[in-house]
C-alpha cells in the first residue's frame, strides 16, 4: 500500500507539473447567516453520548499515526468507522478532521487523506457509509431517511470523538468529496462544533445533478430506474425534487461563509461544475480552489492541492506552523 501510495504521488505530480490551480481568495461583502430553524435542528438531533458508548480498538501502529476501528452500536445510529491518532509532533492534543467519504469504493481516498492529515499533525476519522444509494433497486424517495441517518453518524461520531483525552475539541474540521461535500455541506449547517470545512466539488440541487451526471453508477442507476418504471428524465427529476429536501443549495444560508473552502473542477461532468458554482454563490463565495480537471481526474492535483486544504483547516481551526513539529 505505501509503494503503491508513492507511486500515486510520482506519477500525478509528473502529470501535473506543468499544471496549476487558480486561487480565489473569500469575498468579503456583508453576508448574513441564517440561524438554524428548530425543526431542522430536530431532524438531526442524536442522543447524548460519551465515550462509554463507543468501542475502538486498536488495529495498527506507524510512525506517523495509530488506527482504531471506531464504532458506536446501537442508539438507532450503529456507526461504525475508523481512527487514526496522529503521532505528529509533541502537542498532547491535535485537532481532529472528519472524513465524508465518497459514493462507493473501499475507502482509499478517505484513507490517504486520513494518512496524509496524520503527517499533518491532525487526527482523521471516517465514518463508513449506510450502502450506496446508486444500487439497482433502491428508490430515490429513500434518499432523504438514508442522507439524515448519514450525517447524523457523522454528528454522533464528532460528538464522542471529541472527548478522546488526545484531541483538542475546540479544533475539529471536515474533508468531503463529491458526495461527501454534497453531505458535508449539510453538515456544516447543523453541526456547531465544527469550525471549519473544506469541500471538494459539491453540488447545489440533487435533481439536477442525478438528472444529468455522466458519472457510470449514476448513469446506469438512473437508466435503470427509468426503464424499470416506465418513466422520462423529466419525471425522474420531479419524483427527486418532490421527496428530497436536502438540497445544498437550500442549506447554504445556515453555513457560515468564513468557515469554508471549497474546491472545484472547471471540467466536472459528474457533479456538474455549474451546480458547484451556484452552491459557491449561496455560500456568499467562500474561498475557492479551481482546478483545470475532470471530476476523476481532480485526484491527480491532490497532492497539489492537499497543503492549500491543510492550509484552510489551520486558518480557521487557529492553529500555527509552530504547533506541529516533526517527529
Amino acid at each position: 500500500m505505501q509503494n503503491s501510495l508513492a507511486v500515486f504521488l510520482v506519477v500525478s505530480l509528473a502529470l501535473t507539473s506543468a499544471c496549476t490551480f487558480d486561487y480565489i481568495p473569500a469575498e468579503t461583502f456583508p453576508r448574513e447567516t441564517l440561524p438554524l430553524p428548530e425543526e431542522i435542528a430536530r431532524k438531526f438531533e442524536v442522543p447524548e453520548l460519551g465515550l462509554a458508548d463507543a468501542e475502538i480498538q486498536r488495529l495498527e501502529t506507524t510512525s506517523a499515526y495509530r488506527k482504531f476501528s471506531f464504532e458506536i452500536p446501537g442508539h438507532d445510529l450503529d456507526v461504525k468507522g475508523e481512527l487514526y491518532q496522529s503521532l505528529t509532533g509533541e502537542a498532547l492534543r491535535k485537532p481532529l478532521v472528519i472524513i465524508h467519504p465518497i459514493l462507493s469504493g473501499r475507502y482509499l481516498l478517505s484513507r490517504i487523506l486520513s494518512r496524509w492529515l496524520c503527517e499533518e499533525g491532525f487526527h482523521a476519522l471516517i465514518v463508513f457509509r449506510e450502502g450506496n444509494i446508486m444500487d439497482l433497486g433502491v428508490d430515490v424517495e429513500s434518499w432523504e431517511e438514508t442522507t439524515v441517518l448519514a450525517i447524523r453518524k457523522m454528528r454522533a461520531a464528532a460528538h464522542v470523538a471529541s472527548k478522546l483525552d488526545f484531541v483538542d475539541e475546540n479544533r475539529i474540521g471536515a474533508i468531503g468529496v463529491s458526495l461527501g461535500a454534497i453531505r458535508g455541506t449539510i453538515f456544516a449547517a447543523v453541526e456547531p462544533i465544527v469550525k471549519a470545512h473544506v469541500l471538494c466539488m459539491p453540488g447545489d440541487n440533487v435533481a439536477n445533478i442525478v438528472s444529468v451526471s455522466t458519472e457510470k453508477r449514476v448513469r446506469r442507476f438512473r437508466e435503470n430506474y427509468l426503464e424499470t418504471r416506465g418513466i422520462d428524465v423529466a419525471e425522474f427529476h420531479r419524483r427527486i425534487d418532490g421527496s428530497f429536501t436536502l438540497n445544498p443549495g437550500d442549506y447554504a444560508k445556515y453555513v457560515e461563509r468564513e468557515r469554508v473552502m471549497m474546491v472545484l473542477a472547471l471540467h466536472d461532468e459528474t457533479v456538474p461544475v455549474n451546480e458547484g458554482f451556484s452552491l459557491y454563490d449561496k455560500i456568499g463565495h467562500p474561498e475557492l480552489v479551481a482546478i483545470p480537471s475532470g471530476h476523476y481526474s481532480a485526484a491527480l492535483f491532490l497532492p497539489k492541492i492537499f497543503p492549500e486544504m491543510v492550509r484552510a483547516l489551520r486558518e480557521r481551526l487557529n492553529i500555527n506552523a509552530e504547533e506541529i513539529e516533526p517527529r
